[in-house]
């Protein structure tokens, strides 16, 4: 439009806007002052709706497009009508794909184990690209095995069963553990070394330190076995009670190039009689224990 007063009125009244702040534009090949508006609602551009200014501009240049006028030289498309931008959609995140368990194993099935020893189970779980492997380990007496993060320790004789469980679906599987008395040499007295005592007696909440020598009678001593030696011996071995309900045993180390080469500690747990014992390779030594209250 030429007209400044219906600049106004459009843009105080008819919800357009200016595109020079209200002033006029020259456009290109004319000579005539043009106000360009806008249009908020409809996203429109006015040039003019004078139909004696429609037919007058082409003689200052200007191209009748219709329903607005150009000057020769301007690229019209972009007084096309202005489209509103489509907002950008928010992407949404992956959802992660979760594989559920449908079946668990454990190798080997069964298992015999002698007094003190300990062996791994191994669980596996199927799929193999489950999402959760997380198992959990029990024990159905854990005065003969006990079980921890699929490691199984013989504690006396008898039998138990250890069970794998799937925390994805409970699935479960089994072991059956057989602990059995540790065998011996036949004649104890040839062995290295021997305890400082073959009985011991206590009462309610007793304890005592229970000491490895060398045995001198078999002939052995520092310089059939060097002492640095025989207390790396002493010290590799693993103590333990055929029965943890009648007493309990820890090693003690003994420091230095003096005599004992090594110890058990022994405390009284219940009523009763078993064995303490000491495995060093394939020999085993006991101490008789007797606990009354």
């Amino acid at each position: 439009t030429t007209d400044s007063h219906e600049v106004l009125v459009l843009t105080t009244q008819q919800g357009w806007q200016s595109d020079n702040s209200g002033k006029p534009l020259f456009y290109s090949g004319g000579t005539v002052p043009i106000y360009r508006l806008y249009n908020t609602v409809s996203y429109r551009h006015l040039l003019t709706r004078d139909e004696n200014e429609y037919g007058v501009l082409p003689a200052h240049g200007w191209s009748q497009e219709g329903v607005a006028l150009y000057g020769l030289s301007d690229d019209i498309s972009s007084d096309q009508p202005a489209q509103p931008e489509t907002p950008e959609q928010p992407s949404q995140p992956q959802q992660p794909t979760t594989v559920a368990v449908t079946g668990i194993s454990v190798s080997p099935s069964s298992l015999t184990l002698e007094f003190g020893e300990s062996r791994t189970l191994t669980a596996t779980i199927t799929p193999a690209n489950a999402t959760n492997k997380n198992v959990v380990w029990t024990s159905s007496n854990t005065s003969v095995a006990t079980v921890s993060g699929g490691t199984v320790t013989a504690k006396k004789a008898g039998t138990a069963t250890i069970t794998v469980k799937s925390q994805d679906g409970g699935y479960t599987a089994s072991c059956t553990v057989t602990v059995k008395t540790a065998s011996v040499k036949p004649d104890e007295s040839q062995l290295p070394f021997k305890f400082e005592k073959t009985e011991v007696s206590l009462g309610e909440y007793g304890g005592q330190r229970l000491y490895v020598t060398y045995n001198f009678e078999a002939g052995y001593d520092y310089d059939t076995l060097p002492m640095n030696q025989a207390k790396k011996m002493v010290q590799s071995g693993t103590w333990y009670s055929e029965d943890p309900s009648v007493v309990t045993v820890s090693g003690y180390t003994i420091e230095g190039d003096l005599m004992p080469l090594g110890a058990g500690d022994i405390a009284a747990v219940g009523p009763g009689t078993t064995n303490v014992c000491l495995k060093i390779g394939n020999d085993i030594y006991k101490c008789k224990c007797t606990v009354s209250f």
